[in-house]
């Protein structure tokens, strides 16, 4: 081992490019292992875990009692409990003696502990089927007060609560944290989006047959109960170990599976970069040891034996860059942090532990690092026998295919990403600006949801007499949001009901008017009418719309944030006719950020001034609330494939600065000779040049195709998609 050191000291320049590819791969490899880790203990904490399921649907959606519907139907079923995640619920103002608070709710059924185990300070989580009760995280309790709250009185929607409970935590990380926990019971507002069942079946029940059943008896009972078509009901299970990276379980601790991938994907790309310049120059270097091993190979040392102690070799050499690597490793997992707590409200986040299941982990990448760097090399210094030596025949060896494949596989990928990496900003810079099939760029939106409807016409009056404000109403959604879905003829129909009010704020491009208003006038955009023929809709078909009459043809708009999710309509109300007043939309005049402060201060003006306490509110533009919603995903992944772009460019010119310089050394006979004979260091220098400008010739020729069939497969999920325009070439 000592001369393997000594080794590595006399060629100090390449051992240190060496140093920072592998230790750099390792940065990245290190948090990775360890979420992954932690992933697979949170996919097995629950004993039974074969058996939980977890009820699919479209929206992820429960109606109520569904656990009890399903226990009482199928014998196969032992256990099944709902769950509305705290991921899902705005945070509920609390109060407690004269000071209200902000805290994350979870409502759930007493039995949620068959799933998810809970440790409890004080009382028992079944309390809360008991009545008004409660349950406090003790993180909450302590910021309430530092005496025991057990049996004191909260306040919650002008609602008394008993403290029945206080929970030191959930055994499993995949409930997300939670200030509060409710009964079911106490659901506020009823919401049914996003509550899960879970349910546990008896031993031995073959899911594919239950679920084979289940769908044919409740598809159409659970598409009735959840209003909901049947072909967008996607009826099934889910098995607990398969939840975290499933997007039917969002508001769970999960990672979509995107992400995984992604980071999955990085950290191999890093690894392979390092590998091939670490294979490259160990392979290459290796010449200069061969004496070593023939000399060893003379004294008796068997051809395995110099394998294994070359092995061993790069495995202490893989340790020394793990230690390295674990120094950079906070940063590293800051970076994949950022993405995917961006992406994922409720993330399982990257950090390092060093559980003894972790530590095990850590072992087996330095190991498998230490195998995959070390087979190379391994092979070179054994392929040269003792008569090889004498012969010179090792020097004839040396000049390696492989090394040039490598760099050359390294130049493609870095072109392919920094054509992606290009592609993926002017995407998002569009995207900023992208149009949305009405004029939103000065329409306001005000969201109140906890107070009632007199509340919202004091703030409605306030906000009409500003002298900014050019247009006010109401609308039960707003373009990017379009939630109001029905279908109509098997068409899948967005449905942006509205005030006249705000049908003019959101400048709606109307491309027919029939001159026809009602009480509910319906404007069907021009793709609809177009799939319908020239037919008209029937009378049972505006009633799935709830409207009475057709007032015109408008161009598509953006519904959601896909726009082919279905066709776009929008309901138009009369003045003085009912409507969900869900947001106050404001068509203004002037500079977005004093208006947009002025509107904010006028909102919980008016708000304070009816009630003791302040509410909570959403005041935005549609269109930086839409960027922010579903751009800031992707600002983020731009921002993290910038460093990364950065780290494969210094990893692949490290590896032609070491690739070139060890070439140089070992033909500095060469290169003399012919400067005796009259070539000049301009002309080497060139003749270097031309041997590496070859290489990147071809990596741009593999490279940019590559970039732009991966383009083109990154731009199918947009909703506007930008041109690859020539430039980006």
């Amino acid at each position: 081992m000592r001369s393997y050191f000594r080794f590595l000291w006399n060629h100090k320049s390449l051992t240190a490019i060496q140093i920072v590819g592998i230790s750099i791969a390792m940065s990245f490899a290190i948090p990775a292992v360890s979420l992954m880790v932690e992933l697979w203990q949170m996919d097995h904490d629950n004993s039974r875990y074969k058996d939980i399921y977890g009820v699919k649907t479209a929206g992820t959606m429960s109606f109520a009692g569904e656990d009890k519907y399903i226990m009482d139907r199928y014998p196969e079923v032992e256990a099944a409990s709902l769950f509305l995640s705290p991921g899902t619920n705005k945070n509920t103002d609390i109060i407690w003696g004269n000071t209200q608070y902000s805290a994350r709710t979870m409502f759930c059924n007493a039995d949620i502990t068959d799933f998810f185990p809970v440790k409890m300070m004080s009382g028992s989580i079944e309390s809360i089927s008991e009545g008004k009760n409660i349950i406090l995280s003790k993180e909450f309790a302590a910021s309430l007060s530092d005496e025991n709250l057990l049996g004191s009185t909260v306040f919650i929607n002008d609602e008394s609560y008993l403290v029945s409970g206080i929970m030191d935590e959930f055994e499993s990380r995949r409930i997300p944290y939670t200030d509060i926990v409710l009964s079911m019971d106490d659901n506020i507002g009823g919401n049914e989006f996003f509550t899960y069942t879970f349910i546990r079946l008896k031993k031995g029940t073959d899911i594919s047959t239950f679920e084979e059943k289940f769908k044919g008896n409740e598809t159409e009972v659970f598409a009735s109960k959840i209003n909901v078509p049947e072909k967008f009901l996607k009826l099934g299970f889910e098995r607990y170990d398969q939840m975290s990276v499933s997007s039917s379980f969002y508001w769970l601790t999960t990672m979509y599976p995107n992400i995984s991938l992604f980071v999955g994907l990085a950290v191999l790309l890093l690894l392979l970069f390092a590998f091939s310049n670490y294979a490259t120059l160990s392979t290459a270097m290796s010449t200069r040891r061969a004496k070593e091993m023939a000399t060893r190979r003379l004294l008796g040392v068997s051809k395995t034996e110099i394998f294994v102690r070359s092995l061993c070799e790069n495995t202490v050499f893989s340790s020394i860059c793990f230690m390295l690597g674990l120094l950079f490793a906070s940063f590293s997992a800051e970076a994949l942090n950022r993405l995917m707590s961006v992406d994922v409200p409720t993330s399982l986040l990257s950090a390092l532990t060093f559980s003894p299941i972790s530590c095990l982990a850590y072992a087996i990448l330095i190991v498998v690092i230490g195998l995959l760097t070390g087979i190379a090399p391994a092979r070179a210094v054994t392929r040269y026998s003792a008569l090889d030596i004498v012969k010179g025949e090792f020097r004839a060896k040396e000049k390696s295919f492989i090394s040039k494949l490598l760099i050359v596989f390294q130049g493609m990928l870095t072109v392919a990403l920094l054509f992606l990496s290009i592609l993926e900003f002017t995407q998002f810079r569009h995207n900023l600006k992208m149009d949305f099939g009405c004029d939103i760029d000065d329409v306001y939106s005000v969201y109140l949801p906890s107070s009632d409807d007199a509340e919202k016409e004091l703030v409605m009056h306030a906000l009409r007499s500003k002298p900014y404000v050019l247009e006010a109403g109401y609308a039960q959604d707003i373009p990017g949001f379009c939630y109001s879905t029905g279908e109509v003829d098997n068409m899948y129909v967005n449905n942006l009901v509205c005030d006249q009010d705000a049908f003019r704020a959101f400048g709606f491009r109307i491309s027919e008017d029939f001159a026809s208003r009602g009480t509910s006038t319906l404007w069907i955009s021009q793709q609809m009418k177009d799939e319908m023929n020239g037919d008209e809709l029937s009378g049972e078909q505006m009633d799935i719309l709830g409207t009475d009459v057709v007032g015109g043809t408008i161009e598509k708009f953006l519904c959601s944030t896909n726009l082919e999710s279905g066709y776009s309509v929008v309901t138009m109300k009369s003045t003085g006719a009912s409507i969900d007043k869900e947001y106050i939309v404001l068509r203004t005049s002037g500079d977005h950020r004093e208006l947009s402060k002025d509107i904010r201060e006028t909102v919980n003006s008016v708000i304070l001034s009816n009630s003791d306490r302040s509410k909570s509110s959403r005041c935005t533009y549609v269109r930086d609330f839409y960027n922010k919603q579903n751009l800031a995903p992707v600002e983020s992944l731009l921002g993290l494939m910038k460093e990364y772009l950065i780290i494969m460019l210094v990893l692949f010119l490290l590896g032609i600065l070491g690739m070139s310089t060890y070439n140089m050394l070992i033909h500095k006979h060469d290169i003399a000779i012919r400067k005796v004979f009259g070539s000049s260091t301009m002309e080497e220098t060139v003749r270097n040049t031309r041997s590496y400008s070859r290489l990147m010739l071809i990596s741009n020729i593999i490279g940019l195709p590559l970039g732009f069939l991966l383009g083109n497969a990154l731009l199918q999920s947009e909703v506007s998609k930008v041109a690859i325009s020539p430039w980006m070439f």
